[in-house]
């Protein structure tokens, strides 16, 4: 049940639920960037920019669940996926999806 709590403050905080999900792009984008998916935020919509705090909820997510991320994994396989290779497949289908929990729940990455 606490797994299932985080990963809900997780999504409310990428997603903007707060705010009706007027700025959830431009927070999925600053998510990727963090990841190294893209260079910078930017939306064509400037209304649909970041809302005011929103980095720091970020921030906040980043800081209490960095064992819901997978910055680790993502970036041994970047570089690849940038150049549109399908790298990293074989490590995630061995995994079984119990494994995965348990992995996620001792903050352990593939």
């Amino acid at each position: 049940m606490i797994l299932n709590t985080q990963i809900t403050d997780v999504n409310k905080a990428i997603f903007d639920a707060d705010h009706n999900f007027k700025g959830c792009i431009a927070e999925i984008l600053e998510v990727l960037m963090r990841s190294g998916f893209v260079e910078e935020v930017r939306v064509l919509d400037l209304e649909e920019d970041l809302s005011s705090g929103r980095v720091e909820e970020i921030d906040r997510i980043y800081n209490m669940y960095p064992h819901l991320r997978d910055d680790h994994y993502t970036s041994k396989y970047l570089e690849g996926w940038l150049e549109g290779k399908c790298t990293g497949y074989e490590t995630l289908k061995e995994i079984s999806l119990e494994d995965l929990r348990n992995m996620i729940y001792r903050g352990e990455t593939a």
